[in-house]
């Protein structure tokens, strides 16, 4: 059932940064690093992340470990004065398979709004309406449905606490078309290294409806560089 959610969710990461970023000078961070799961997978990536004043694009690659390759773009937009703004990305699977999605956000008196559509890898559309909250010091709450082409809908609510230096908890639960509901859990920590990289640490856990429990974790060192353009 997540699914449908990895990809929103990601993408209006940078969106939701420009909310409350806007550098008058365009700033470029390179990313890269390696990535190992709990499982024995990993593998390594690049990121390119350009900001300027209401605008965003990310461009990602990654090889995972298998030599397999992937692709993502993203292309963000925010419009300060009218609080409203604009999303584009599509990612390339190491299979070669392709999915997209688009939409726009708009500012409420309580956070921000989300609606637009994602493209699976057989073309299949749904339609996406996202609802975030900030709770202050970091935190907020969203509120997420997924709308398919047959009119079932899956839907996903959870709260993010902010932990310090960056990191996080998040609890949340997804329901699906049939009204079954899985609980999530999760907890993200960084850690700088003596060598200027860091290492994002994620743990986390995943109940299914029957009551069945599976955990996860991933392990990433990035070393990153920063430069301004006047």
């Amino acid at each position: 059932m997540n699914a449908p959610f990895s990809p929103i969710i990601t993408a209006l990461t940078l969106l939701l940064a420009l909310l409350v970023s806007t550098p008058t000078q365009a700033r470029e961070r390179t990313r890269s690093g390696s990535v190992s799961t709990q499982r024995g997978g990993g593998g390594t990536f690049n990121q390119n992340v350009t900001r300027e004043s209401g605008q965003g694009t990310r461009n990602s690659n990654w090889q995972n470990n298998q030599g397999g390759q992937g692709s993502r773009t993203a292309n963000n937009t925010w419009d300060k004065e009218n609080g409203t703004g604009t999303h584009q990305s599509s990612t390339t699977t190491a299979n070669g398979k392709t999915t997209s999605s688009s939409g726009t956000v708009t500012k409420t008196d309580t956070g921000y709004n989300y609606n637009g559509t994602a493209t699976g890898p057989q073309d299949n559309t749904a339609t996406v309406n996202k609802t975030v909250t900030p709770t202050g010091d970091g935190g907020y709450s969203s509120s997420s449905t997924v709308t398919g082409a047959n009119g079932q809908t899956v839907s996903k609510d959870k709260n993010v606490t902010a932990t310090g230096n960056g990191g996080h908890t998040t609890t949340g639960t997804v329901t699906g078309p049939n009204g079954n509901t899985a609980t999530t859990d999760k907890s993200v920590n960084y850690t700088k290294n003596d060598d200027g990289s860091v290492t994002r640490n994620a743990t986390g856990s995943v109940t299914t409806p029957e009551g069945n429990t599976k955990t996860y974790g991933t392990i990433a060192t990035v070393s990153s560089t920063t430069s301004a353009t006047p």
